[in-house]
């Protein structure tokens, strides 16, 4: 679960990030990476670029995880 964590954290600047860098950075690989990004997706934490290459966090996530942080 770390590894989604740090993947969470890293997308929470909001702006787009090379799907491929972001997965490499946080340790994940190949169908790994897949099964979580599709997860993410499916239920609309992330975004995916059209060409889906690029991830970034939805607005609504970024503004659950500024909750969360306001409350620490």
């Amino acid at each position: 679960m770390a590894t989604i964590d740090n993947l969470l954290d890293l997308l929470q600047d909001g702006q787009w990030h090379d799907l491929k860098q972001t997965t490499q950075k946080v340790g994940l690989y190949s169908a790994k990476a897949e099964m979580v990004i599709s997860f993410l997706n499916e239920y609309g934490f992330i975004k995916l670029s059209e060409d889906s290459k690029q991830i970034k966090l939805q607005h609504m996530t970024l503004e659950f995880f500024a909750q969360i942080k306001n409350l620490e």
